[in-house]
């Protein structure tokens, strides 16, 4: 299956050697790894950036994928175009492929794709975001997806807690609750904050540490559970798969959108509850902790995620070239 993956603009907020890689084995971009893991050797997906930065390199392959910072001028005809996030500079692009399947999926707000652009599959995050994009779009098939974590968020073989709490959110993020956090939380919990700094980092009880993607299973294996307050406009957060891969029980505010039924055990009090249920799934992590690494990896890893996608790209090929 040759896949073309249209992402957003290169990210230009950070030091290019963050996230520039030589080889799929030390890419941390799920959907590069997905993209990778769903084509067989000799396909050649392709995943197009655009707004290529000073010191960004124009692009490096393996035998499965090609990752391009710039849109190419020469343009591949693939068996499927995936869309991630619909930008306005993806638009021409998409319409410029009118025979070839295409999908859409973007997060949070995105959640539900503009007009200008005729689908052929919408996938989403959460029951909500089904019921609301299948009444806009009722012609077009809409199915929920699992997002998973790169391969390397694991648990390591020694299970020694040093924090009560992981918290995972960048201070630039206002979904992310640190509002919440810094005026609720309870000052006898000792929280790992993962991120860049924000007004969460000034309690006494709040340690900031901010790692390249790669490092962050060697902090959160550091903490018994992990939270997320974040808001409604959030879906299925990285944060969310990444704390589950490395068998953390997780309390997610009843505002945050995923696919409940899938990922399992993930406990979602309102806001007045919330602090009461991180203590109680404190007091139960070490139990908790093998049966979820276990789901995880029977049913939310990168494998399964690939498996699941791959199934419902090719129904969707299929459906196109049938009609």
């Amino acid at each position: 299956m040759r896949i073309l993956l249209l992402r957003g603009a290169v990210p230009s907020d950070r030091d290019p050697n963050e996230i520039l890689f030589d080889e799929i084995e030390k890419c941390d971009d799920i959907y590069a790894l997905l993209i990778n893991k769903m084509s067989d050797p000799g396909d050649h997906s392709q995943v197009w950036y655009w707004n290529r930065p000073k010191g960004f390199r124009k692009a490096w392959e393996n035998d499965n994928i090609q990752l391009l910072y710039e849109v190419p001028q020469w343009k591949p005809i693939p068996d499927i175009i995936w869309s991630r996030g619909g930008f306005k500079e993806q638009v021409k692009i998409l319409n410029s492929y009118n025979t070839v399947p295409k999908v859409y999926y973007g997060a949070g707000i995105r959640f539900c794709p503009q007009d200008g652009v005729k689908y052929d599959l919408i996938l989403v995050d959460s029951e909500y975001q089904k019921k609301k994009v299948q009444k806009k779009h009722p012609k077009t098939r809409v199915e929920l997806w699992i997002k998973p974590a790169p391969d390397f968020f694991k648990p390591p073989d020694k299970y020694e807690p040093q924090f009560d709490v992981c918290f995972i959110a960048n201070g630039t993020q206002a979904v992310k609750g640190h509002d919440f956090v810094a005026r609720t939380c309870p000052k006898d919990l000792f929280v790992m904050h993962l991120g860049f700094k924000s007004k969460v980092d000034k309690l006494p009880n709040v340690r900031r540490n901010r790692v390249l993607k790669r490092n962050m299973p060697s902090q959160i294996h550091r903490c018994k559970v992990g939270i997320l307050p974040y808001d409604k406009n959030d879906s299925c957060p990285r944060a969310l798969v990444e704390m589950y891969a490395c068998g953390l029980p997780i309390v997610a505010l009843d505002t945050v959108r995923f696919w409940k039924e899938k990922y399992r055990g993930v406990l979602t009090p309102d806001k007045e509850h919330f602090w009461k249920t991180v203590r109680s799934a404190i007091e139960c992590a070490e139990k908790a902790r093998e049966p979820m690494i276990k789901y995880y990896s029977e049913n939310l890893s990168m494998d399964a995620a690939a498996g699941y996608l791959k199934t419902l790209f090719q129904e969707v090929i299929d459906e196109r070239r049938n009609h």
